[in-house]
């Protein structure tokens, strides 16, 4: 395949079909985006992590109206396969595919990862307690595939800030084929109009920088965020993963003064400073926050 650029905007593509003229192209390649805008010096800021998940031997009289079950403290969800149980996991400390090469190869469509049953055996156990049937039942099939994950858990949709006309639809973070129909219709609007209709700054891939795609930044960042899918979404969370990517000169003198650092924007900032003898650390709440008292 081979972009076709003119006037710093899109005019065609070619691939195995042959070469197509066009105004518009929409970049819905999913695991392989970061890959295919890297050759165009796009920054797309996505990549696979393994996603596991065991199916049992069939099981006698299991429901076929079971609802699917989720058990966010334990980064598990379970549900009724053909006669069968399927129980997967969206845990914290997630592993990335491809880790020695960092590469997804172009030929990977359906493809499987090799077993890692020990990662998965600590989840499987606590399934047994939510669902007690389990622990008697033979497994059928492990497996373990690439699925792509972004620094937010949040999409990427909107033109490139590199190449006009050059749309994104893709970072979904597993639910890919339930946001199929809405993302598909804003993105049409969107080229259309030239602008969004609803309030998706949240989702535009402008709110990324060139470092978000690159290999040391989002490899790591994404162990985090296929966990937050189950995590708790806390107001005010700051990652923990890929962090100090830009920081001030002055960093350890305002850490010296009580500053607890978020990031925004790509940059290490000061958010909030600690009272004296207090601990420049958030400490999540649904209620009053631990800094209200220093603001």
């Amino acid at each position: 395949y081979k972009f076709f650029v003119k006037n710093n905007s899109i005019v065609g593509v070619e691939t195995n079909k042959g070469k197509i003229d066009c105004e518009y192209v929409v970049l819905a390649t999913g695991m392989w985006s970061r890959q295919i805008g890297e050759k165009m010096n796009v920054s797309i800021p996505l990549y696979p992590n393994e996603h596991f998940y065991v199916i049992t031997e069939p099981m006698k009289d299991l429901p076929k109206n079971l609802p699917v079950l989720r058990d966010y403290n334990n980064c598990i969800y379970l549900k009724e396969d053909a006669g069968k149980m399927l129980v997967g996991i969206f845990e914290p400390n997630a592993k990335p595919a491809f880790k020695n090469t960092g590469v997804v190869p172009d030929d990977f469509s359906f493809g499987e990862l090799p077993d890692d049953f020990d990662h998965f055996e600590p989840y499987l156990q606590k399934s047994f307690h939510r669902l007690p049937m389990l622990e008697n039942a033979g497994i059928r099939k492990f497996f373990s595939g690439p699925e792509s994950f972004t620094p937010d858990t949040q999409y990427l949709l909107g033109e490139t800030p590199e190449i006009k006309k050059l749309f994104t639809c893709c970072g979904f973070n597993s639910i890919g084929i339930a946001s199929s129909g809405g993302a598909g219709r804003v993105t049409a609007e969107w080229m259309i109009n030239g602008h969004i209709n609803e309030d998706l700054f949240s989702l535009d891939i402008k709110r990324f920088q060139k470092f978000h795609s690159s290999k040391k930044f989002i490899m790591e960042r994404v162990t985090e965020t296929l966990g937050d899918l189950y995590g708790m979404h806390w107001p005010f969370k700051q990652h923990q993963t890929s962090r100090n990517q830009i920081v001030l000169p002055y960093q350890e003198e305002l850490k010296k003064l009580g500053a607890c650092f978020g990031a925004s924007g790509g940059f290490e900032r000061p958010m909030w400073y600690a009272l004296k003898g207090e601990k420049a650390d958030y400490n999540y709440s649904f209620g009053y926050q631990n800094w209200y008292p220093s603001a």
